[in-house]
């Protein structure tokens, strides 16, 4: 409970400066992915710009084989992108904040209110919640980006045996952030 007070806090003083834009703009040079990633709530960019530093940074203390096998461009372009299912408007801060608390207390009651989005603002914000790992890979597959919508699709599915290392070490840098 003590990360998500601390996500909360980071997202009400979430800022973004120069550094933080042009890092965007290093691994995101194409304008319809600088433009998707800009879609996130301010708080969404700025935990998606921490997950790609930590994600950057657990591949740099990886080592031989291992680190060889991880593709650095596609791994920080899912972790600047892994959220843009989430964009401005479906969800936001309080709206996660009721998400995360309802899934704790109420698990089976969240999740089946989250599978009909047109059914009232709560049940689309669970829905935006549960499923922006899909939403956000349709539109990475609408732009032609396959390799990135593969990854974000299941950042949050559980670890199967063909998991490619990008996405393992993009799950690890999501749940320190």
């Amino acid at each position: 409970m003590i990360r998500r007070i601390r996500q909360f806090l980071r997202a009400i003083f979430a800022r973004l400066d120069g550094a933080d834009h042009r890092y965007v703009a290093r691994w995101l040079p194409e304008a319809e992915l600088q433009q998707l990633f800009y879609t996130m709530a301010l708080p969404d960019q700025c935990h998606a710009l921490r997950t790609a530093h930590t994600a950057e940074k657990l591949l740099d203390e990886m080592a031989g084989e291992e680190k060889e096998r991880v593709a650095r461009r596609l791994l920080l372009r899912c972790a600047l992108l892994h959220d843009v299912g989430r964009a401005k408007g479906t969800l936001g801060t309080m709206g996660k904040t009721a998400a995360v608390l309802l899934h704790r207390f109420f698990p089976q009651w969240a999740k089946a209110r989250g599978k009909a989005p047109a059914d009232g603002r709560l049940s689309a914000m669970l829905h935006v919640y549960f499923h922006h790992p899909r939403i956000g890979a349709a539109h990475l597959w609408q732009l032609g980006y396959e390799a990135e919508a593969a990854v974000v699709a299941r950042h949050h599915a559980p670890p199967a045996p063909k998991d490619p290392a990008e996405l393992d070490l993009l799950r690890r840098a999501d749940a320190l952030n």
